[in-house]
């Protein structure tokens, strides 16, 4: 009970903070909420941990007003050199199609895994059960409905994969969809 209540006490406790300010302390605030932060991670004041079971990687950024949700039961697992843009949603829970007189069924969780390297850009969604290989990129508001390869971009809703356009080809707008 009291372990519960000093991890949400911290859990809320960084957005009394300046959004880009006192990132160490805040990464000691998450920690002790139960969450687990590598070196030199940057975490916005207004993003929201809605669980204490998310992992992250040395030198990861999660940008203002992410969302991240694990369930009881799953766990949310993000590598190292990562960076999450705004707004982004990460959240392990569904549920089955239930009839007609309730269609959002039984629930169930998935765990979701970002491996190393990953860019995440500006609203985009990742649910439940998906694996993001290393190095890959996802688009401005694309939704990641399945696991991917490393090194690939995902793009669109419905999300479509494909190979990461050459940098020195495609300009400074390559990873807009």
């Amino acid at each position: 009970m009291i372990r519960s209540l000093l991890s949400k006490l911290c859990l809320a406790s960084i957005h009394f903070f300046p959004s880009t300010r006192f990132y160490g302390f805040k990464r000691t605030l998450l920690n002790a909420a139960g969450l687990r932060l590598g070196r030199n991670v940057r975490v916005v004041s207004s993003a929201r941990f809605i669980t204490p079971f998310v992992e992250i990687g040395d030198n990861t950024f999660v940008s203002y007003e992410c969302l991240l949700i694990a369930a009881h039961g799953s766990r949310i697992e993000i590598g190292a050199n990562v960076d999450i843009g705004p707004r982004c949603t990460i959240t392990t829970g569904n549920h089955q199609i239930g009839g007609p007189e309730h269609r959002a069924g039984e629930g169930f969780v998935s765990d979701i895994v970002i491996e190393d390297g990953c860019w995440i850009a500006q609203n985009a969604t990742i649910l439940g059960g998906v694996r993001l290989g290393a190095g890959t990129i996802v688009t401005s508001g694309t939704v990641v409905t399945r696991s991917t390869g490393p090194n690939v971009m995902c793009v669109g809703n419905p999300m479509r994969i494909l190979p990461i356009p050459d940098p020195e080809q495609s300009g400074p707008k390559a990873a807009q969809d």
